[in-house]
């Protein structure tokens, strides 16, 4: 059983997520990407805006021979995910890291993920710091897409979580840096909803084929949740 479970914040089957410093709390988005991402097979891992340090810890979990690197803008942020990895079962392998993606250094990646801030600066929001952890002023999908770029080398894969209507918004923006979108998946909470999230997998190389897309429905129709749900969130959530 990992340390620390009693400390304030969100426990997974595997792990504890204290949050309670952290601009941004233990959502459904950046469980879902953790979850969709874990199929995936890497040695080096970069997570761009890591927040608590979740989705690090899940791809920790399914990777449990990976370095993974976790960025952050905001020190309290990477105080605390510097604290979840120390009690994880995975400590050795996990490093937080104060600073900015534009200024962060480092040889290439396999996997490079995010849930990356999304709201446009004229968003209010309570603080500084959920300021900079929920709009793009300081992250804007193009230096996220760049400077990923940078960090690749010719089989990385980059995963991301964004709302669905920015779709096309991100595609071009991906274009632009040569990326090329190799799987999508809309999230829908329930399936009589418009899609809100797409969890989306980029690669270096052109495709020859279209790219694979599905769609993931949370809730089933008597309210609890579905079992595509299930199957992808199981490993990790307490009570599936």
């Amino acid at each position: 059983m990992f340390a620390h479970s009693d400390r304030p914040g969100f426990t997974f089957k595997r792990f504890h997520v204290a949050h309670d410093r952290c601009a941004m709390k233990v959502g459904t988005d950046g469980v879902l990407l953790g979850a969709w991402l874990a199929e995936q097979t890497a040695q080096r891992v970069l997570d761009i805006g890591c927040g608590s340090g979740l989705i690090s810890l899940m791809l920790a979990q399914n990777f449990s021979s990976a370095i993974i690197d976790a960025i952050d803008i905001e020190a309290e942020a990477i105080g605390q995910a510097q604290e979840n990895f120390k009690f994880s079962p995975w400590s050795q392998g996990l490093r937080a890291i104060n600073t900015s993606l534009q200024d962060f250094q480092s040889c290439s990646y396999d996997l490079i993920v995010s849930n990356p801030p999304f709201f446009k600066a004229a968003h209010a929001t309570s603080s500084r710091e959920r300021h900079l952890a929920r709009q793009d002023s300081q992250l804007p999908i193009s230096d996220l897409f760049s400077h990923s770029h940078r960090l690749a080398h010719d089989n990385t894969l980059l995963g991301l979580v964004f709302p669905s209507h920015s779709m096309d918004k991100v595609a071009a923006a991906a274009q632009s840096y040569g990326w090329f979108l190799k799987q999508s998946t809309d999230v829908y909470t329930k399936a009589s909803d418009e899609p809100h999230r797409c969890l989306s997998l980029w690669q270096r190389q052109a495709l020859s084929c279209a790219p694979q897309c599905s769609n993931l429905v949370i809730h089933a129709t008597d309210g609890g949740y579905s079992t595509d749900f299930i199957h992808l969130c199981g490993d990790f959530y307490l009570n599936m």
